[in-house]
């Protein structure tokens, strides 16, 4: 026993020796295991990728703050956005970036963020961009963080370069790599209610009116690819952003939760997204089957939609988590994949590094030319882009790339800078090594290099995403028709553009807009120009033609706005495809506001010309019967149309020289609602107001000798403010810029002249709508002295006796009607007290202006010509605007439609179509048995025969068939309450209109002199004190 116990000493100290020695072993695995998972949480991290080389690197540097982003774009850099490849990453988060929108950018994301607010002090409009309502600056707008930047961006990708696609008619994306990219901008709504959402509507018309905005379109149930996609998340109503049914150019980010509801479609969707928490705890960084059966389910589905499924929340760090979470996104069809943390340096490592070798797979020319050659040119592109493109012969045996992993390890061993990088991925590359063996399995390797390599995994989204130039019509034409009116050139004739120009291009997109100015009532202190600058260089005009098209008539159409807004931007498709494109459509864009309409004696004794807008429109007339018969159109059969302010321009083209062009320009004429604002003298007492308040807002006095040259010689910036400014600040409902009595171009006043006959062209189609004036009229005239308020300061000019016999032929008794309902026209309640908008003294109001300002220049058009037919759009709410939902209703611009049968619109297309072709808007009865007979044989239930050869007669005014008009009218449906705003916001209240599929056409004869209570009668009276309007 004594001689064993060493022994056993020994033992027990040699296990203790072994249980320690394991112990520590233990506790170093543990150690070790912490510094390799501290390794992979922070190496990434702080091993940040360099960009690449690009001009955007500059404005990052230098960017100190929000206003930068705009002004650090001048003198413009070239190489802006080369050789940064775009993936399908969403810069989530974006506005907190240091350079918000230009770090996102320089990353190739294609998709950026911003959370967005409405400025609560009082008059101001700006959009403010924060997280949160306490961190809020008013430098941090979304105009100075995103809009202006991209504005400019965009104008400079667009010039004629020789490294891009070319000009305006082919809008180039932000990448210059790829210039047919579509960048999304995903608008985070914080606060609710609809006035963000107009107010962020406003503050995108700078995108819009260029044409980059993104857009679906009923008519053709595409959508149409541009530059820029806008997609509204957060608190912003579904309800809302749908409300218009035939267009829209801004998406919903859909919950891709309840993605399966069949409300969300690519129509008003692009994004589908949800937060990564809703699939619930991911224990030890993998998803549980269920889990993965619900990514599945739901991409599924969102692809099925043509939905983009978007998880954000997604983890940052680990990075080893991060990227399995996006290789399982990938592999079941996620289409944009959420980003936090801007690539890290394994991508830089295998794109720029490895990229001749991974994109080539050290293929040389003599191995296999036409890869080669196609590796060389994709360059830029991703490896799994590569290889996706060239498909199972690159992974051949003997193939080029079967041994490109060994090659990008031997590298990796090579390079001491990407050392730590390495180290931390080289059990994935391994792993893929390993994979790549097997030739044979090629989706999975594919899988393996888009998991494992291509970080961002964007490649099936860039390949398989047609190319927005693919959707463009290739019978279109944008065409410059005068010189840029600028410098010198301004507020003067139209000149003819410049001889050794290259030759038209097809289209692909609309002309710069004209620079803007909206009428009363806005804010006092409103800079239009955040919503856009426009651009004096925009007289241009839009060719629809058939390439086959020979000796075809041709309409040229004049947009609205109150000579003061708009633009040559509608698409004219389905009016042509209704009438079988038997004419050839132009689309015209003239001067604005003080750029078009400025007038003054100081203007004329400097060498100015007042109209120059109306110039313009004449000039295009002068294009249109030089070129347009290489279009295939006939000079000689041409037709002038426009709504609102463009019918207006169509009534004083009419007047122009006092009707001495005959028909040298066009023989027909087409007018809409027809506006007819008061025509002062050019030197009257409005016109040289507002001149005067246009030079003091630009600083432009007379006591600073000649305003007129000061004028000519101020910067655009300068002058679109003061001319919006000046615009918005005048009477409620009007524009402070308008066309003139000059004594050349107009020598007479519109109710003088036209009932006098002295016009140009042969035929008139005129027509008004039942409600013309609630968007023009203040909505809170509920007495007989407000009314009589309202009336002298609407007429400044107006005697007292005048005034009195104004009183008297729109009398109304002092019993208010019932509730809001249309009026029938010829019996019971007429528009003189009830409408669906008013009634009373309000509606009183409205009828005044009304009659005043559309419907009376109606008749008075219609009569100026020996051969004319009138007609009434009826269908309630019938407002101003609501017509252009017959004539194309993808141009439609206001809520509030109703529903019209689609033989009620097809009657008034073919009304339209068989003027401009036969010079007879009358329907002969195969055109009427085919509008309302299907192809079963079953009656659709409109009645369109009053609209019939025949029975609709040529307005006369005098005889048994005097001041005969053609009521478009609806019946049948479900009464729908619709909320209507005033213009400045303060009324509010529901309209009724008639909705669903049980509405059909009800068109009628009706008298139009008797129609409404006298109307005829009172437009006489209009006629009669034509001075003192003056009008």
């Amino acid at each position: 026993m004594v001689n064993g116990l060493p022994c056993q000493r020994k033992k027990r100290f040699l296990w203790r020796r072994g249980v320690w020695i394991c112990f520590l072993l233990s506790v170093l695995g543990i150690i070790a295991a912490l510094i390799w998972l501290t390794l992979l949480m922070t190496l990434p991290r702080r091993h940040k990728p360099r960009m690449s080389s690009s001009g955007i690197n500059s404005v990052v540097e230098q960017w100190r703050k929000p206003s930068d982003s705009a002004t650090l774009l001048s003198p413009w850099k070239p190489n802006f956005t080369k050789n940064i490849m775009p993936m399908a990453c969403h810069s989530h988060n974006d506005y907190w970036r240091y350079v918000p929108l230009f770090e996102a950018l320089a990353a190739g994301c294609t998709g950026t963020e911003a959370d967005i607010w409405l400025n609560n002090k009082a008059g101001n409009a700006d959009v403010l961009v924060s997280h949160s309502l306490k961190s809020l600056k008013e430098d941090r707008t979304l105009q100075n963080l995103y809009i202006r930047p991209l504005v400019t961006i965009l104008e400079n990708q667009n010039n004629d370069s020789p490294a891009l696609e070319g000009g305006y008619n082919n809008p180039n994306g932000v990448f210059q790599s790829s210039p047919t990219t579509t960048l999304t901008l995903l608008l985070d709504f914080k606060s609710g209610g609809a006035d963000l959402w107009y107010s962020a509507n406003q503050e995108l018309e700078a995108l819009r009116s260029r044409g980059w905005l993104t857009h679906w379109s009923k008519s053709t149930g595409e959508i149409s690819w541009r530059p820029i996609i806008v997609v509204a998340t957060g608190k912003v109503s579904f309800d809302l952003l749908v409300s218009n049914t035939t267009y829209r150019d801004v998406f919903y980010d859909a919950p891709l939760e309840d993605i399966s509801n069949s409300k969300y479609d690519s129509s008003n969707s692009y994004y589908a997204s949800t937060p990564m928490s809703t699939l619930g705890k991911i224990w030890l960084w993998k998803f549980s089957s269920k889990q993965l059966n619900k990514i599945k389910t739901q991409i599924a589905m969102a692809n099925e939609k043509g939905v983009k499924a978007r998880y954000w929340e997604t983890p940052a760090f680990p990075v080893i988590f991060r990227e399995y979470i996006w290789g399982i996104l990938v592999e079941n069809g996620a289409g944009m994949l959420n980003v936090d943390v801007f690539p890290s340096s394994l991508f830089y490592l295998l794109i720029t590094r490895f990229g001749q070798n991974s994109l080539t797979c050290s293929l040389s020319p003599t191995q296999d030319p036409v890869l080669a050659e196609e590796s060389r040119k994709y360059f830029h592109l991703s490896l799994a882009e590569l290889i996706v493109r060239r498909g199972k012969r690159m992974f051949d045996e003997n193939g080029p790339c079967h041994y490109a992993i060994s090659d990008m390890l031997h590298t990796c061993r090579g390079h001491k800078s990407h050392r730590r990088v390495c180290v931390i991925n080289w059990p994935r590359m391994m792993m893929i090594k390993i994979r790549m063996r097997n030739s044979k399995d090629t989706e999975q390797t594919l899988m393996n290099l888009r998991h494992y390599f291509s970080l961002l995994y964007s490649v099936r989204t860039n390949i398989d995403k047609p190319s927005r130039l693919q959707k463009q019509k290739s019978y279109e034409a944008r065409i410059r028709y005068a010189a840029p009116p600028v410098g010198k050139l301004r507020w003067q004739k139209p000149q003819p553009p410049a001889v050794n120009r290259s030759s038209t291009v097809q289209a692909k997109s609309y002309p710069p807009h004209c620079p803007q100015s909206a009428d009363a009532p806005m804010p006092a202190n409103y800079n239009f120009t955040r919503s856009g600058l426009g651009n004096e260089d925009c007289l241009f005009l839009s060719v629809w033609a058939s390439p086959n098209a020979t000796n075809l008539p041709v309409m040229v159409w004049i947009h609205g706005g109150g000579y003061g807004t708009g633009s040559g931007n509608n698409d004219f498709s389905e009016l042509a495809n209704t009438n079988s494109n038997a004419f050839i459509l132009v689309a015209i864009q003239y001067r604005l506001g003080a750029f078009g309409f400025l007038s003054s004696s100081d203007l004329v004794r400097s060498g100015g010309v007042p109209n120059a807008g109306l110039y313009d429109m004449n000039f295009s007339f002068q294009w249109v019967q030089s070129h347009i018969s290489k279009f295939g159109g006939d000079p000689s059969r041409v037709t002038i149309a426009g709504e609102s302010a463009g019918g207006g321009g169509v009534m004083l083209q009419t007047m122009a020289f006092g009707g001495s062009l005959g028909t040298s320009l066009f023989n027909n004429g087409i007018v809409a609602s027809p506006y007819l604002p008061m025509q002062y003298d050019y030197d009257g007492l409005k016109p040289e107001e507002s001149y005067e308040k246009f030079g003091d807002a630009v600083g432009c006095r007379s006591g600073n000798g000649s305003v007129f040259d000061c004028l000519v010689g101020t910067d655009t910036f300068a002058l679109q403010n003061a001319s919006a400014y000046v615009s918005a600040n005048g009477n409620y409902g009007q524009w402070a810029f308008l066309p003139v009595t000059d004594g050349e171009f107009l020598v007479k006043r519109p109710s003088e002249q036209l009932l006098a006959g002295e016009v140009n062209g042969v035929r008139m189609l005129s027509g008004n709508n039942a409600n013309e004036a609630p968007g023009f009229v203040p909505q809170h005239i509920n007495t007989t002295t407000a009314f009589n308020t309202f009336t002298q300061s609407l007429f400044p000019l107006m005697s007292n006796s005048t005034l009195d016999r104004l009183y008297q032929k729109y009398f109304i008794p002092p019993t208010v009607p019932g509730p809001l309902f249309a009026s029938a026209g010829n019996r019971g309640p007429t528009a003189l007290n009830q409408s669906v908008f008013a009634i009373g003294q309000q509606q009183r109001a409205n009828n005044l202006y009304a009659e005043t300002t559309f419907v009376c220049p109606s008749y008075w058009t219609a009569s100026a010509f020996h051969q004319s037919w009138k007609y009434e759009y009826s269908v309630p709410p019938s407002q101003h605007g609501n017509d252009l939902d017959a004539y194309y209703a993808v141009n439609r611009t206001y809520l509030g439609y109703g529903t019209l049968s689609p033989g009620f619109r097809t009657a008034v297309q073919k009304i339209w179509g068989r003027f401009i072709v036969h010079d007879d808007p009358t329907l002969p009865q195969d055109v009427i048995t085919s509008i309302t007979t299907l192809g079963n044989g079953t009656q659709t239930g409109d009645d369109i025969s009053a609209a019939g050869t025949g029975k609709w007669p040529q307005w006369k005014t005098s005889g048994h068939e005097a001041y005969q008009m053609l009521r478009l009218n609806m019946t049948g449906g479900e009464a729908t309450k619709v909320l209507w705003t005033s213009a400045d916001g303060g009324v509010k209240f529901n309209v009724t209109e008639n909705t669903g599929s049980g509405v059909k056409a009800d068109l009628a004869i009706v008298n139009a002199y008797n129609w409404e209570g006298g109307r005829g009668a009172r437009c006489d009276f209009w006629a009669g004190i034509g001075s003192e309007v003056p009008e």
